[in-house]
C-alpha cells in the first residue's frame, strides 16, 4: 500500500521556516529552499495538484506518479486508481474557485472539508487546525485504502495563529511579523505527530511539506496580495520551504 500526505503551509517563507523550531516537520527530511510558481494561493495550488513542483524542488513531478501520470490532475488520477482522496483546509480562496468552476476543484476529492471551518467568506477565525486534525483522524480511521490527503494550513497566513492566540501583520514592525510567522509554524508543528501517526503501519507514505508562496513583512510593502497596484515583487514572495520524506 502507498499513501501520499501533502502539507502546504499558507504564506510560509523559507527563512521563517528555517528559523523555527519545527522539529517534527524537519525530522521528515532535509529542508530545501525552493521557489513558488506564484505569489498567491490559487495558481500555486492548481499547479501543485497538477503535479508541478515548486521551482528548485529537485523532482520532475511533485507526486512521482511516473510518465503516465505526470501533470495530470492529481485528485482524479488517484481517485481513478481507487485511492481515497481528501482536501482539508479553512482557506476560502479555493471555495470561491470551486464555486466559480461549478465544483471542478472539489469533484474528485471524496472528502472536501472546507466550508465547515469558515464562518464568513473573508473574515472571522482563519485557523481551525485543532478541528482539522480531528477530521483528518476520523478519515484515516474510516479508510483502509491508499490515501491522497492534502492539508492547507492557515496558521501561517495573516493573521498568524499560534498557541497564545493570533496577531495580524504589522506593516511598521517586520521583525514582529517574522517572529509571529515563526510561532505559527511551530504551532502547526505541535500537531504534526498526530498527523503522522495514522500512517504508521499502512505501508509506504510519501510526505511532502511546502508552502504556496512567501510573504513580505514591511515596512515598504507587506502581505502578498497580487491585486494591489503597489505590489513589490521581491524574492521573499517566492522563497518557500520544501521537505520530502517517507514513513512506513
Amino acid at each position: 500500500m502507498r499513501n501520499i500526505l501533502f502539507v502546504c503551509l499558507d504564506s510560509a517563507r523559507y527563512d521563517t521556516f528555517e528559523a523555527s523550531n519545527a522539529r517534527n516537520m524537519k525530522a521528515v527530511g532535509d529542508l530545501k529552499k525552493a521557489h513558488s510558481v506564484a505569489v498567491c494561493t490559487v495558481p500555486s495550488i492548481m499547479a501543485y495538484l497538477s503535479g508541478f513542483p515548486p521551482i528548485g524542488a529537485g523532482r520532475k513531478d511533485l507526486f512521482r506518479r511516473g510518465k503516465s501520470g505526470r501533470y495530470l490532475w492529481a485528485p482524479k488520477f488517484f481517485s481513478d486508481l481507487g485511492w481515497t482522496t481528501a482536501w482539508i483546509s479553512s482557506n476560502p480562496a479555493l471555495l470561491h474557485l470551486d464555486s466559480g468552476i461549478a465544483g471542478g476543484f472539489s469533484r474528485f476529492f471524496k472528502y472536501f472539508k472546507a466550508m465547515k471551518y469558515i464562518k464568513s467568506p473573508f473574515g472571522g477565525r482563519r485557523s481551525y487546525t485543532d478541528q482539522i486534525v480531528i477530521d483528518f483522524e476520523k478519515i484515516m480511521a474510516l479508510e483502509k485504502r491508499s490515501v491522497f490527503i492534502c492539508i492547507l494550513s492557515m496558521d501561517t497566513h495573516r493573521p498568524y495563529n499560534f498557541a497564545e492566540g493570533y496577531c495580524d501583520i504589522d506593516p511598521k514592525d517586520p521583525e514582529k511579523n517574522f517572529r509571529n510567522q515563526v510561532k505559527a509554524i511551530e504551532y502547526f508543528d505541535s500537531f504534526f505527530p498526530r498527523i503522522i501517526e495514522p500512517f504508521r503501519g499502512r505501508g509506504k507514505t510519501d510526505i511532502i511539506i511546502t508552502s504556496d508562496h512567501g510573504e513580505l513583512f514591511g515596512p515598504d510593502y507587506w502581505s502578498h496580495d497580487p491585486t494591489t497596484p503597489f505590489l513589490k515583487f521581491d524574492e521573499k514572495l517566492f522563497e518557500i520551504p520544501f521537505i520530502t520524506g517517507e514513513i512506513s
